[in-house]
């Protein structure tokens, strides 16, 4: 799903990201209600293009245009601040770019692998990844951020984490 929050956004996406300079000069978009009132042609427009693009394509170029909350983040100064997820945005925004949390699942499965080669046994079902394999959940904060994470905040999340791992706190997931 994308989306726009402001006019210079939508500039952003429409000549950078879908490279439609038609849909930017429309005067039937120049302004966020017009948009809403041309919700179906917007959406046609978008969905042709995500249609020819992977998912990683369409959220790098989101990303070097500047689309979503990243960028609303960058914008709104430095008393905003937020965590990547999936994506290192680190370098979008290192101001307000609190820490970033990756899940990379292919460590997981090279781990696992490694172990069949060594001679352990297949799994029995589906491997289910979470905190307690710190080589695929990466979490990392940004101390170069504005207003970097305290120290007791950090020592918090890493007593819960080990909750969470020990089975102690349930989570959705597990």
């Amino acid at each position: 799903m994308l989306g726009t929050t402001n006019d210079r956004e939508w500039q952003r996406l429409a000549l950078q990201m879908l490279e439609r300079p038609d849909l930017a000069a429309d005067p039937r978009f120049a302004t966020n209600i017009m948009r809403c009132n041309e919700r179906e042609v917007i959406d046609e427009a978008i969905s042709a293009w995500t249609r020819q693009h992977p998912l990683a394509e369409i959220q790098s170029v989101a990303d070097a245009a500047g689309i979503g909350v990243i960028q609303a983040v960058r914008e709104a100064g430095p008393n905003i601040c937020t965590f990547g997820v999936f994506t290192d945005i680190t370098s979008t925004a290192p101001d307000n770019i609190l820490g970033t949390y990756l899940a990379d699942y292919a460590q997981g499965v090279e781990r696992i692998v490694a172990g069949i080669k060594n001679g352990s046994p297949l799994p029995a079902s589906n491997v289910v990844f979470g905190l307690k394999d710190a080589d695929v959940m990466k979490f990392t904060y940004n101390d170069k951020a504005r207003r970097a994470v305290p120290e007791d905040v950090r020592q918090y999340v890493d007593a819960v984490k080990a909750k969470i791992i020990s089975g102690e706190i349930h989570t959705l997931g597990g």
